[in-house]
């Protein structure tokens, strides 16, 4: 046989192994049917665990948004059903209840404007391909999904739940009480906004790693490794989170939505991320960030201070020292440069010691570093506390005089 063209297709025997390909756990049916919600318009899901047997528990997932108009697209694994402004803005796959592939579920719902109805799918009818008879049922417009698990599994749905729905941005009661919602930036020193995302810096010692949640999808939280930044002697690191408002952007891999894909809007997201954190770091007024850092957050357009106002006062209060001498102007000039030369000890000490010790000073310059960031500001206090009653004496025996 000659083939001329192919194309990408989807074999009909595809079915027949969906259990394997959406063997999803109780955190991501939690988070899948909340984000089902979210898309039909609801204000509220209510949801409830309770075991129903030995052995057994069940799942009940309801809320009151526009509900299933087409009961023949909730089984067709790729038609999301969705209107074109939701598929625009968040390219859903028609893949999400099939995170329910191989329990017992049933499905009641009702549009406006139409009846409801109702189907019960036992775990075979997933991968059968068999028609499921439709009932036909009185309740208000919304869905409803039953889902039975294991009554061992009741503790982890639980919390399943708590945590897609901490951040989910619709209301959430969880076996009759309101999970407390919570704003994913919360604690973030500076808020910005960029293509539909919402940018938070966030300045602490707490872990900023690949595995700690760093993007928030309506409720579904996704690890993703974003750039950070360090100052010179400081524990703490400048990172963000971020916040997906509208973004399609910035897509998620399917069907758990677990990863971020890889595009070329990340290197943009990034470049974002780090004129965030220049620009927190600014709002401040003062820091401690190594010149290549300092060059980065101008190429990006922000502009840092370039001498900590601190030094500046001590520069100015030397400088003022000098003039009210009365010395000639070659004394001055002296004293200037011993100034100078005292002033820049800090700096070039290290300088020396790593010249003359190589590799051997790595460890010594270390220790001063992490003693000098740690008791920073116990030294700037004495610093300025000396400096200044220098200054207010000599101004007192100026007065005198």
């Amino acid at each position: 046989m000659t083939v001329h063209a192919i194309n990408a297709s989807v074999d009909p025997n595809l079915i027949a192994k969906v259990t394997r390909l959406f063997n999803q756990t109780e955190g991501d049916i939690a988070a899948e049917l909340l984000q089902n919600a979210r898309r039909a318009g609801a204000s509220k899901v209510t949801v409830t665990v309770a075991q129903c047997g030995d052995d057994r528990a069940m799942l009940v997932v309801a809320d009151n948004g526009r509900g299933i108009d087409n009961p023949a697209k909730l089984l067709r694994l790729g038609a999301s059903g969705w209107d074109d402004d939701t598929i625009a803005r968040e390219d859903p796959a028609g893949m999400g209840v099939f995170s329910l592939a191989g329990r017992a579920v049933r499905v009641s719902t009702r549009a406006n404007g139409t009846p409801g109805w109702a189907v019960s799918i036992a775990p075979d009818d997933w991968t059968s391909g068999h028609y499921i008879p439709l009932q036909s049922c009185v309740r208000t417009p919304g869905t409803t999904f039953s889902v039975e698990i294991s009554a061992g599994r009741i503790k982890d749905a639980i919390r399943a739940i708590e945590a897609a729905a901490r951040y989910c941005p619709i209301e959430v009661e969880l076996n009759g009480e309101l999970v407390t919602g919570l704003d994913f930036l919360e604690g973030a020193e500076y808020v910005t906004t960029f293509e539909g995302l919402r940018i938070g810096v966030i300045n602490a010692q707490d872990s900023c790693s690949l595995y700690n949640p760093a993007i928030n999808f309506h409720g579904l939280t996704v690890p993703h490794k974003l750039p950070t930044v360090g100052e010179i002697g400081c524990h703490k690191n400048w990172y963000a989170k971020i916040d997906i408002v509208d973004c399609p952007a910035l897509q998620l891999t399917l069907p758990a939505r677990k990863e971020v894909v890889a595009s070329p809007f990340l290197g943009e997201l990034d470049a974002a991320v780090e004129a965030a954190i220049y620009a927190a770091i600014a709002k401040r007024g003062q820091h401690r960030l190594p010149f290549e850092n300092w060059c980065r957050a101008a190429a990006l357009g922000v502009a840092l201070a370039a001498i900590n106002p601190k030094n500046l006062i001590l520069v100015v209060g030397g400088a003022a020292a000098i003039a009210q001498t009365g010395a000639s102007a070659g004394s001055q000039a002296v004293a200037l440069i011993v100034f100078i030369v005292i002033a820049t000890i800090g700096t070039a000490t290290p300088v020396i010691l790593y010249f003359a010790l190589g590799e051997r000073s790595k460890h010594i310059l270390d220790d001063l570093k992490e003693r000098m960031g740690r008791n920073n500001a116990a030294i700037m206090a004495v610093l300025c506390l000396v400096i200044g009653a220098k200054l207010i004496g000599d101004a007192i025996s100026a007065f005198s005089a």
